[in-house]
């Protein structure tokens, strides 16, 4: 942001030199046929007016400079901790807002997710809650046997 306010302030010191010269250099083109005073008093009006606009240009980027200053400035006020009194702190609940929200739209995409994957291979998941099934259902449910790896003995 300063690099381009400075880059912008010097294209605009350019076009003001440039306009100058031009200027100063008409004025020396004509200075036979204007009196040396005169030719004098141009000069010295351009001069004051160079300075003029160049202090304008000065103060203008000195004030945007000072703008963006006083910006960082409030945004740091925000978010860096000057206590340690969490429930107190701005910046601790600016953060906590902050993760609370990103955190919110990472679930929710998630969730989305997970519907769309639902839909696309057509699975359907209990809608009972697992702290309500007690262990005699889960152990309905287990229909394993005591040695599932043992082999018939088929040469009998």
């Amino acid at each position: 942001m300063a690099i381009e306010m400075g880059a912008n302030m010097l294209n605009e010191l350019g076009r003001l030199n440039e306009l100058f010269f031009r200027l100063y250099g008409e004025v020396y083109e004509n200075t036979e046929l204007l009196s040396k005073k005169q030719a004098d008093y141009m000069m010295e009006r351009l001069f004051d007016q160079y300075k003029s606009e160049y202090q304008k240009l000065f103060i203008e980027k000195d004030i945007e400079d000072k703008q963006a200053l006083f910006l960082l400035k409030k945004r740091r006020k925000g978010y860096v901790p000057f206590s340690f009194l969490f429930w107190k702190n701005k910046a601790f609940k600016l953060f906590r807002s902050q993760i609370t929200k990103e955190l919110d739209e990472y679930f929710n995409y998630k969730f989305e997710e997970l519907e769309k994957a639902k839909q696309t291979f057509n699975l359907e998941f209990p809608e009972e809650n697992i702290e309500d099934v007690t262990e005699e259902q889960l152990l309905e449910e287990d229909n394993v046997e005591e040695n599932p790896l043992e082999i018939e003995d088929i040469t009998e």
